[in-house]
């Protein structure tokens, strides 16, 4: 479930002690020190979660392998030492080339395996405070569910929102963006990960996640999330706030996978006729009939249209049509692979 982190813990450390730790650590991670001072000392490395410190050096072992970014700093005057850790720990854990999610258990593994590589305690490593968060799942559906993103709106209180293409659409507030896409497509346009994963063309895997740019500035984070100890903790109550945020993205209920099917079918099958995009025409002729309503719309035609009762019936076939195709909709469908994907992260 967790993804992206950002997090850091300070610590009491004379010089001695200091450099004590870094002769420990040079034999999990490749330390290199990129600043030095009689104010600071500034360490980097990256931690790998099968490679130690000398296969580290090795580019043809670490080429296209995720690691954890590492920065220490030391500050020799005040007997202070920094250490921050950033990326992602889902690709850390699973490798780059996998579309799995963390469960709680797998989080559990993790910490150990951060804690072993800093060479420090679990205790330790549960005390580091997160700056930025990043909760994600990935979920399987039908190939028709690729219209899902053309049926979001907007969403209740994040009211900046970010379309990138039909594949992927972001909503953005000050500390917390709440994103779907299409991680099929994202997957296509990387060759490397294309070949590796040779994922099946009738499926569609949907990403929706939240990136919480500031811990302190979102209430919920602050309050449940601000170290690493109560990711594992509260990961049921991470997970639902997640799916909280979600729910208040706004759909157009009336856009759903049997309409998507049908009206691509329909294209697919008229592709040579000149009226191959009836059916599209049609969807947005309901989707009219949905927003105005039909009250409105009768007496639209009656002022409109000389025929106004046939142009009733014809929109009257078009929604009893559309109707009919409607349910189940992307939003309920949705959800329900979200409250299943619940008992697979909480393992």
């Amino acid at each position: 479930m967790y993804d992206n982190i950002k997090s850091a813990i300070v610590a009491g450390a004379d010089k001695e002690a200091f450099n004590f730790y870094l002769r420990e650590l040079r034999n999990n991670v490749n330390i290199k020190k990129t600043m030095s001072g009689d104010r600071q000392e500034v360490y980097m490395g990256r931690i790998y979660k099968e490679l130690d410190a000398v296969d580290a050096l090795d580019k043809s072992k670490t080429k296209g392998v995720p690691y954890i970014q590492l920065r220490i700093l030391y500050l020799p005057k005040e007997d202070i030492m920094e250490i921050k850790i950033r990326n992602s720990i889902r690709k850390f854990y699973f490798g780059a080339d996998s579309m799995q999610d963390l469960s709680k258990t797998d989080l559990e593994d993790v910490l150990d395996i951060l804690a072993d590589k800093l060479w420090i305690s679990k205790e330790c490593i549960k005390d580091f405070i997160n700056y930025k968060i990043e909760i994600g799942v990935t979920n399987e559906h039908e190939r028709n569910f690729n219209m899902f993103m053309l049926s979001v709106i907007d969403h209740k209180y994040l009211k900046d929102q970010l379309r990138v293409n039909s594949d992927t659409v972001s909503h953005m507030g000050d500390n917390l963006t709440v994103s779907c896409y299409n991680k099929g497509e994202e997957v296509k346009n990387n060759q490397k990960l294309k070949k590796k994963l040779n994922l099946p063309e009738d499926v569609y895997y949907l990403r929706s996640e939240i990136k919480i740019h500031k811990v302190s500035g979102v209430k919920f984070a602050l309050d449940n999330l601000r170290t690493i100890g109560d990711l594992l903790n509260n990961h049921e109550r991470a997970y639902d706030f997640m799916i909280r945020q979600l729910q208040y993205i706004k759909f157009i209920d009336c856009i759903s996978p049997r309409v998507a099917e049908h009206v691509l079918l329909s294209q697919k099958l008229n592709k040579d006729n000149k009226n191959k995009n009836s059916e599209f025409h049609d969807l947005i002729r309901f989707l009219g009939v949905e927003y105005i309503g039909w009250p409105k719309l009768r007496e639209m035609c009656k002022i409109f249209t000389n025929k106004s009762s046939s142009t009733i019936n014809k929109y009257g076939a078009i929604e009893t049509k559309f109707r009919q195709l409607q349910n189940p909709t992307y939003r309920r469908i949705y959800f329900d692979k979200l409250k299943k994907k619940k008992n697979e992260i909480m393992k």
